[in-house]
C-alpha cells in the first residue's frame, strides 16, 4: 500500500460519510460555515394574515372595504382572504349590506405573523 492508496481510502470514507449524512438530511461540504436561521416572511415584512367570514343568519351579502379600499362582496357562509396586512397598525374594516345598505365599521390591530379571523354577522 502506498501513500496514494491511503489517501484514496480516506476519500472513499469521506464520500461514504457524506452519503450517510445526506440520507439523514444533513449536508456535507468543504467548509462548515454556519447559516443564519431563516425568518418567516411575516416576520421580515411585519405582516399578519386576516380572513373575513360572513356568518349572516339572515343570509345577507356584505360589501367589504379594508382601510377604504374595496375588497369585494362576502357571500353568506363565505370566507375571504387571507388579506396580508401591516401588523401593529390599526386597520378599519367596513361592511355594508348589499340589500340593506346598513354599514358598520370594525377597527383592529394585528400582531406580527398573526392569522386572524373577523366574523361578520347580522342580528335577525
Amino acid at each position: 500500500m502506498n501513500a496514494l492508496d491511503g489517501r484514496c481510502t480516506l476519500d472513499l470514507m469521506r464520500i461514504a460519510a457524506c452519503a450517510v449524512l445526506l440520507t439523514l438530511g444533513v449536508g456535507c461540504s468543504q467548509s462548515a460555515a454556519p447559516t443564519a436561521p431563516t425568518r418567516a416572511a411575516c416576520e421580515t415584512n411585519r405582516t399578519a394574515d386576516v380572513l373575513v367570514v360572513n356568518r349572516s343568519p339572515a343570509g345577507l351579502t356584505y360589501d367589504l372595504t379594508i382601510d377604504g379600499t374595496p375588497r369585494g362582496a362576502v357571500l353568506p357562509g363565505q370566507t375571504v382572504g387571507p388579506f396580508v396586512l401591516a401588523a401593529e397598525t390599526m386597520h378599519v374594516f367596513g361592511v355594508r349590506g348589499t340589500t340593506t345598505q346598513q354599514t358598520a365599521s370594525i377597527q383592529r390591530t394585528f400582531a406580527v405573523c398573526a392569522i386572524s379571523t373577523l366574523i361578520v354577522e347580522d342580528t335577525p
